[in-house]
């Protein structure tokens, strides 16, 4: 399927990694939130591998290819993203309302609307939903002032790999000197750079002798930023919050991988391409089932973390399926209950 096809339809492989990214984001949360009492930290520090960062790059390989920056379509689909966030927040005000009293949500109206722009939620029985919710902020911020400034290039026919590189150097800097003008501004910067790499192709026709040297150069930046950090190699959490260039290092490899892959890849698996269709329903899904993990755990242990890793794992996925799928359901519902009435 070539690029001016791909405009057209969605690009299946595309699809496939989101889902792909999806239950990676399923796998860390299973193992850093319930798991945080039995699994070792070497299988929380390698699930990292596969984390937000590859989001923003499959939001840039998406966005790469459209012929022209359109701001437009941009602003429609981070409005869309945003009225799917104010569905799933009322859908957990219903489930709270309907649950014991030890269940609170939303202490009144004033706190509802809070939530809903600033994505500051607090929910007890739901911890995971405010603790993976930071990525969406970021998401919006990222996204929608890279698109206007990729615009402008494109006006004055610049070159984005440009404007890539000086991300890129302006985040190395931002890592040795933490302040910059009194702001940490690390976080666009390094969501950025990820995005930029999507849009630009980077990684794009990968060889196998490329990949591996590429993966062992991964490898060296992570042993070196681990020594520049002063961390444990196998230390990616704290490389994590804030990003650093060690944790660069670490999610290219999923980048990298993905790109090889392409070119034997011919059929993707429906059933990942569908939840990467709707990984957005899935991500906000995954911070109730990540959740209720913590009440079925006591009722699925055994003598083996690993297996009651997995057996978690599988009960995580199977309650988020369940209720991403609902809340898919209930969105293109209204919609369509809305074109209806619009038609009128």
């Amino acid at each position: 399927m070539d690029a001016k096809s791909r405009v057209r339809n969605r690009d299946p492989y595309l699809d496939f990694l989101k889902g792909i990214a999806v239950i990676g984001i399923i796998v860390i949360h299973t193992a850093f939130w319930s798991g945080q009492s039995y699994t070792p930290e070497w299988l929380q520090d390698l699930s990292l591998f596969l984390d937000v960062p590859f989001f923003f790059y499959l939001s840039g390989w998406g966005n790469s290819y459209s012929r022209k920056i359109d701001i437009n379509k941009t602003i429609k689909r981070l409005s869309e993203m945003w009225l799917q966030w104010i569905l799933f927040l009322l859908l957990i005000s219903t489930i709270v309302c309907i649950m014991p009293a030890h269940f609170t949500g939303f202490a009144n109206v004033h706190n509802f609307i809070s939530a809903a722009f600033s994505f500051d939620v607090d929910f007890p029985a739901f911890p995971v939903i405010g603790g993976s919710i930071w990525f969406l902020p970021n998401y919006f911020l990222v996204i929608f002032i890279n698109t206007i400034v990729l615009r402008i290039i494109e006006a004055i026919n610049g070159s984005p790999k440009t404007y890539m590189q000086i991300v890129a150097a302006a985040l190395v800097w931002i890592c040795f000197n933490n302040i910059f003008l009194g702001l940490d501004i690390r976080y666009f910067l390094f969501y950025s750079l990820f995005f930029l790499m999507g849009c630009n192709g980077v990684g794009r026709q990968i060889s196998g002798k490329r990949l591996a040297a590429s993966l062992g150069f991964c490898g060296i930046g992570i042993v070196a930023f681990s020594y520049i950090q002063n961390l444990p190699i196998l230390d990616f959490q704290n490389a994590k919050f804030p990003p650093s260039l060690k944790y660069a290092c670490i999610s290219m490899f999923a980048i990298l991988i993905a790109r090889y892959l392409e070119a034997y890849i011919k059929k993707p698996c429906v059933i990942f391409a569908h939840i990467g269709k709707n990984a957005i329903f899935y991500y906000f899904a995954q911070g109730i089932g990540s959740s209720l993990i913590y009440r079925i755990l006591p009722h699925i242990l055994s003598a083996h973390w690993f297996l009651t890793w997995l057996l978690a794992l599988i009960c995580n996925i199977a309650i988020t399926a369940v209720i991403a799928e609902s809340l898919s359901l209930l969105y293109h519902g209204l919609n369509r209950l809305i074109g209806r009435l619009n038609v009128r």
